[in-house]
Formats: C-alpha cells, structure tokens, sequence
C-alpha cells in the first residue's frame, strides 16, 4: 500500500545568530525511528512502524540530502518544480546522517525571511518531514511498543517548519534555553492536530491521491466489481466454449455413425464370403479384410504387406466378388428394395454351392 506521511523532527541551536544573507543556519533532527500513531480520516488510529532498517537506508537518507524546506505543508502535499518557487523557504543540508541510533541529523537553512521570524517568535519551532512509504500490513513489537504495520521504501519530499510536530517534542525546533521532551504519548491532545494520511490510486489508468479511508473503500468497491466481472466473463467463456464445441462435436457424431455404418458393411461382406456363422467379434477391420482377400484368393501373401495394400485388394477382390454374385445369381436385392440381409446371405450360399457342383452336370450340344 502507497501512502503518504508527515513526521517530525528538531532545530537544536539558538535562532538569533543569522548569517550574511540573513538566512538562519541551525542543526536539527529531521525525524526518528519508532512507532508512530496516525489518525485515519475515518478516525482510527494505526500504529506504523518505522525500523531502523528503513529509516537509515542510504536511499532514503539520500533523498533527504538538499530537500526543499517549506513554511508548514503544501496544501496539494509534495513539492514539484511546478511549485518549488512559491513554496520553498529555505533548504536541508547536503550532508545527511544519523544520531544516537535514532535520529536523522542535518543542517537546516531558513532563507525566507518570513519563515526566520516565525521561527524566533516560536511559531513554527518543530519540523515535519513529508514522504511516500510502501506500508505492509504486519503487526508485532518494537522496543516494548505495538504496531500494527511497517513503512518500508521510504522517499522524502519536503521537510515543512510546523507548529506541532508528527514525531513528538523529541523533535522540534529547540533553541539552547529549551529542554528535549518526551515522545507523545497516546491520548496526547496533538495527535488530533495531524495532517489527512494520503494514499494513491488509479482509476481509468490515471494517478489520484486521496484519503486513505476513502482509497481503501475504492480499492474495496473495485474490487468487489471486478470480481463480478470476472465471474461473468468466466460464464461467457463457459458458453462460448460450448458454443465452439459444438460444430465439433457434431463432426464427431458425423464421423462415429460413418465408422459404424463402415464396419456394419464389413462385417456384412464378411459373413457373405466367410459365411453367417463367422465371429467378427474381436477382429479388427484390416483382420477382416485379410480373412476376406485370404478365401477369395488362397494363392495371395499378405505378410508384410501395408494397410493402404490390403484395403485396395480388399476393394478390388469384394467389387469382383459383388459383380460375379450378381451376374450369375441375380440375388442382391433390388435398390429401395426389403430382402432382410439373411435371405440375401442365403441366396449366396446356394449360388456358391451351384456353382460348385455346375462341373458335374452334362453339358448339351446344338
């Protein structure tokens, strides 16, 4: 989750030393590590933890490195080159480092002289650092207190000269008279002083920044919306898909009733040549064939020979066979005609049979 932040950090020296160009030069801690209470728009609080870890990466210290000092935040929340002009007061330091394992440290140049004053009357004595973090819902402990989750990639924009500052009095602007406070504790009166938390999010492939409540409930919403569309497209790929197979599987019906229809003429040529009482169970087409070309020519070989070979003997020997059936014995049945496929085969038993015992009888002369 992208969001945006304001934490706080300390002017440490006395105001009233101003260099040549009237600009005041003070030291200061920017922020801190720890855990730290965030007011939601919705009004909960949430407690995010900032480990050292992230804090001090050289990264994100880099990005704190010449950082545009600002006169309390920008109302649109980050500084750009749009807007540098009009909102920068002064700047932070180039050297950026890191104190007692906890603070961030660098020299803060106040140039505006509006800023200047409002920082000697102590108007604006503590300093609230602007960034982006990626935030990982994770809860645990750390240094004895809750947190419920971790900014990680942490990238600053802008440090602002506030009235309150984010990280407690521990990071205010101090002059040499001021004493270091206590971290704010929950219930501390500030913590209702805190800037809207910000989060980004796209819609219609456009960035917007909008309060983290209210980009929850979007991100919600669309969700919600995209799960419903998703659903139906899965239900309109369903139907589509049945809508595809189905010129398919009518091919396939097509193709399984020309099977059939085949092997039903097979098996009936088969018993015809081979005789009604021959099993055609357990025999496939081409071990049909071979029974068939085998007893209408003992003299053929067939071993080794391809399917295509057998089928082509196969087709000339049955055409032969049909032709010689019909001319002699004139028993296959007549086109639309009724001869139940029994009789037929009967009808070329008997012819084979005369013709069988035709060399026995006397043949007259004229």
């Amino acid at each position: 989750m992208h969001v945006q932040r304001y934490d706080q950090g300390e002017l440490t020296e006395r105001f009233d030393a101003l260099d040549a160009t009237g600009a005041l030069r003070v030291p200061a801690r920017l922020t801190r590590t720890g855990v730290f209470s965030y007011r939601l728009p919705d009004g909960a609080t949430r407690r995010e933890l900032r480990h050292p870890d992230e804090v001090f990466k050289a990264d994100s210290l880099a990005s704190l490195s010449l950082a545009t000092l600002t006169l309390r935040h920008p109302k649109a929340g980050k500084v750009d080159s749009d807007t540098f002009k009009a909102l920068s007061v002064g700047t932070v330091g180039e050297k950026v480092g890191v104190e007692a394992t906890k603070f961030i440290k660098a020299t803060v140049v106040v140039k505006d002289a509006a800023a200047v004053q409002s920082v000697q009357r102590g108007d604006t004595r503590e300093l609230s650092c602007g960034y982006t973090a990626e935030l990982i819902m994770d809860s645990g402990t750390f240094e004895g207190q809750p947190y419920d989750a971790r900014q990680t990639n942490i990238t600053y924009n802008h440090v602002a000269l506030v009235e309150r500052g984010r990280a407690g009095s521990e990071v205010r602007v101090l002059d040499g008279a001021d004493e270091l406070g206590v971290q704010l504790a929950e219930g501390d009166p500030r913590l209702d002083h805190q800037e809207p938390s910000m989060i980004k999010i796209k819609l219609d492939g456009v960035d917007f920044e909008a309060p983290e409540s209210t980009a929850q409930a979007v991100e919600k919403t669309i969700g919600t919306l995209q799960g419903k569309a998703d659903a139906e497209k899965a239900r309109a790929d369903g139907l589509q898909a049945k809508l595809d197979a189905a010129p398919k599987l009518e091919q396939l019906r097509l193709d399984a009733e020309k099977a059939v229809r085949a092997r039903l003429s097979l098996e009936q040529d088969a018993h015809l040549v081979l005789g009604k009482e021959h099993k055609c169970d357990g025999i496939d087409d081409d071990g049909l064939r071979k029974a068939v070309i085998v007893k209408l020519n003992k003299d053929v070989k067939l071993d080794g020979q391809s399917p295509e070979y057998l089928r082509a003997m196969y087709d000339v020997l049955m055409d032969a066979e049909r032709g010689r059936v019909d001319h002699v014995g004139g028993a296959r049945p007549a086109q639309g005609g009724e001869v139940k496929l029994d009789d037929y085969e009967q009808s070329v038993i008997d012819l084979r049979k005369h013709n069988d015992e035709m060399w026995k009888t006397k043949v007259s002369r004229t």
